[in-house]
């Protein structure tokens, strides 16, 4: 049985320094998150400051809607 998603995602590729995939490895490990998990929230994190986004379109508050 396939787990419904609560977003469309896409798969995409970044070119990062290896210090910099380092320390972005060791603060995820610190929150608790994968990689993949800290990216995100920074990029959302990034999004609402600029006004892009509300805290609301954050995809924890997607999940919660989903449930």
């Amino acid at each position: 049985m396939v787990r419904p998603k609560a977003a469309e995602t896409r798969a995409r590729a970044i070119r990062l320094p290896e210090h910099v995939w380092d320390l972005l490895a060791e603060e995820s490990a610190l929150e608790y998150r994968n990689v993949n998990e800290q990216v995100l929230k920074l990029v959302e994190d990034f999004l609402v400051i600029k006004g892009r986004m509300t805290d609301e379109d954050r995809k924890k508050a997607i999940r919660r809607k989903a449930h």
